[in-house]
């Protein structure tokens, strides 16, 4: 999602939503190792772009990280058991992905893996 806002969309929503104070952001070292290493490539990301980016994560009020003390071997591809480590770890209600692997598990020790679109609908019912 973190990546995807770059072309708007349900996922620039969700981003709006966390740089407003309204979602807190769960990371690890690996997860924000990931993330600025795939954003540092985007040809939509200018170099000012990127380094707000990377503030961003570094805003304690918007953004908790946390060191996984359980690594779980769930996903199909490896690579995103980072995500469920750090969302265990951080107590999340939510893991809001694209990613087809995880969004196939659905939920995962009673967190609810959703994509961006249908995480806005939760949302915006708990708004009312």
């Amino acid at each position: 999602v973190i990546i995807s806002h770059l072309y708007g969309g349900a996922s620039q929503k969700v981003v709006n939503l966390w740089r407003h104070g309204h979602l807190q952001l769960i990371v690890s070292t690996e997860i924000i190792e990931e993330y600025l290493q795939v954003l540092q490539k985007s040809p939509l990301l200018t170099e000012r772009g990127f380094q707000s980016l990377q503030l961003w994560f570094s805003y304690k009020s918007k953004v908790t990280a946390v060191r996984p003390g359980t690594h779980f071997k769930i996903c199909r591809d490896e690579n995103d058991d980072m995500f469920l480590d750090a969302a265990y770890a951080g107590k999340a209600k939510y893991i809001i992905s694209w990613d087809k692997d995880l969004l196939a598990i659905e939920e995962f020790k009673g967190i609810k893996i959703v994509n961006p679109g249908e995480f806005l609908e939760i949302y915006e019912r708990n708004q009312e």
